[in-house]
């Protein structure tokens, strides 16, 4: 069985967009060594071992981030993606 990898456009809200670009460039604030960002999304069907590219937009109609994905664990009808990084 082969593992695909997918996209996700996350579309930032904007009352979450300077907590996650200041996680995303400087880590720490939740208490890691390293830039990790978490967000919840809606739930979507994908493995948590399949690659996940994350177009994120912090300004609206616009992809301003590319990163590094991941589906994290889901609750409350929601997943979380995790170890979002930005990719220059």
């Amino acid at each position: 069985m082969s593992v695909l990898a997918a996209g996700y456009i996350l579309r930032v809200p904007a009352e979450r967009r300077e907590l996650l670009l200041d996680e995303a460039e400087n880590g720490d604030s939740f208490g890691h060594a390293g830039p990790i960002v978490r967000e919840p999304v809606p739930l979507f069907n994908h493995s948590r071992r399949a690659p996940l590219i994350v177009f994120a937009s912090f300004e609206d109609g616009k992809i301003t981030h590319l990163g590094d994905g991941k589906r994290g664990v889901s609750g409350t009808g929601l997943s979380r993606l995790v170890r979002v990084h930005k990719r220059n």
